[in-house]
């Protein structure tokens, strides 16, 4: 979101990769379920595999939709800063060209949402 400042806006974002003590931040969505009304940002180890990263993180922060339980991860399909792509979920995030701040979207095609209302 754009900023016009009103005096001078002079110092460094405080968002930045050498702010996280080694983490990039990875903003994650669940494309179609909205129930989960925005993408969430989760601080990660480059070394981390975006398995483990899935499993450890980004599984247990949605385990409340009544899909995620459903969710074959290995048929997943994914975006990367809105281009299509397909992660490696064995190798590390730094191996699968993930950096601080990429957007990784994942769909299910397969699950429809709540009530197969998108939800």
């Amino acid at each position: 979101m754009s900023v016009v400042a009103l005096g001078p806006y002079d110092f460094p974002p405080r968002d930045q990769v050498k702010n996280f003590h080694g983490n990039i931040l990875v903003n994650f969505c669940w494309d179609r379920h909205v129930l989960i009304s925005s993408p969430f940002a989760v601080a990660l180890p480059p070394t981390m595999t975006l398995r483990e990263a899935i499993m450890t993180r980004i599984a247990p922060s949605i385990a409340f939709h009544p899909d995620a339980a459903k969710i074959d991860w290995n048929t997943a399909q994914w975006e990367k800063d809105h281009q299509p792509w397909q992660p490696d979920l064995d190798k590390s995030l730094a191996e699968n060209k993930v950096g601080h701040k990429d957007y990784l979207v994942f769909a299910t095609p397969e699950l429809k949402g709540l009530n197969n209302a998108g939800l």
